[in-house]
């Protein structure tokens, strides 16, 4: 019998599983299976990039407007609601591109999207984006080296003290792990700064008060201090530190301690310390400001983050 003169029935090429075909024959019948399989998705690709691809630091992952489309095995295609599909590779925290993956029954598809870090002078309420240092905060914020005295507010003109700046160091060389847990000085043993003390001290590039053995977490860091740690920082790193100024040529350079005038005259050449109203000051305090223009000059010169 050809099969054109007979009726085939119960077949059903939208549902999946086992069909039950019947083929009618002058109103005799007989019956065999077939499995129809839900197509399989080969691809997935992003058919429209979500509204949305530019972030600030703390922004969530807006998905507005995006598009995925799926090919199938039979050579359909369908688009996929966005919920139905999982979403990584997104991070807040972090700045830079991020290339963010979107995958569908196993298949995967990835666009990026740019995070941005906030300006400091819309997190901090004594930063504004007119002041002298904005931009010197800005970079030493956006790496990670300083952050507010609280979530608000900087600080720029709190004077820095000698701990402080010993884990501002502590931070550029990416916070190594050290391999003790006693503190390199009787009086450095609080968490939030120890390793970054012990770490600086075993390297040589901080010390203590040779008086004392005393470090002074909590004393103001001098002028003069800063740049010394900068300069056996920069010997550490095995940096080119052959530049010199003659200090001679400010009426206080007499006032530069004996241990430091190599480091000051470095500082100097590299304009990594200018003078103040026309003096070194070697002995004054530095405050947050002036050391974020600090490091900020230094990681010009060398290549702390390559």
């Amino acid at each position: 019998i050809d099969i054109k003169d007979c009726t085939v029935t119960g077949f059903d090429n939208t549902k999946a599983g086992t069909q039950k075909i019947t083929v009618t024959y002058e109103e005799q019948t007989v019956t065999f299976e077939v499995t129809v399989k839900e197509p399989s998705v080969t691809s997935i690709t992003v058919k429209t990039a979500p509204e949305k691809t530019e972030y600030k630091i703390g922004e969530e992952l807006d998905l507005t407007g995006i598009v995925i489309e799926a090919a199938y095995d039979d050579g359909t295609k369908k688009e996929i609601d966005i919920k139905d599909c999982t979403v990584t590779g997104f991070d807040n925290t972090k700045a830079g591109t991020q290339k963010i993956t979107v995958t569908y029954e196993e298949q995967t598809v990835t666009f990026e999207v740019t995070v941005s870090t906030r300006a400091v002078s819309d997190i901090f309420d004594d930063v504004d984006s007119e002041d002298w240092f904005n931009d010197y905060v800005q970079n030493v914020y956006d790496k990670e080296i300083m952050t507010g005295l609280t979530p608000t507010h900087f600080g720029p003109t709190d004077t820095l003290a000698r701990a402080q700046f010993a884990l501002m160091l502590y931070r550029m060389e990416g916070e190594p792990e050290v391999t003790t847990t006693t503190a390199a000085f009787p009086d450095a043993g609080e968490s939030w700064y120890k390793d970054a003390v012990i770490w600086a001290n075993q390297n040589k590039i901080i010390t203590g008060y040779t008086d004392s053995g005393l470090f002074g977490p909590a004393d103001p860091i001098t002028r003069e201090q800063m740049a010394t740690i900068m300069y056996r920082y920069a010997n550490y790193k095995k940096w080119d530190v052959t530049k010199s100024a003659d200090l001679s040529t400010f009426p206080d350079a007499s006032s530069v301690s004996a241990y430091a005038k190599d480091a000051m005259a470095w500082a100097v050449a590299n304009e990594i310390i200018q003078g103040n109203n026309g003096r070194l000051d070697p002995q004054g305090s530095a405050v947050r400001a002036q050391a974020a223009t600090i490091i900020s000059r230094f990681i010009a010169i060398y290549p702390v983050f390559e």
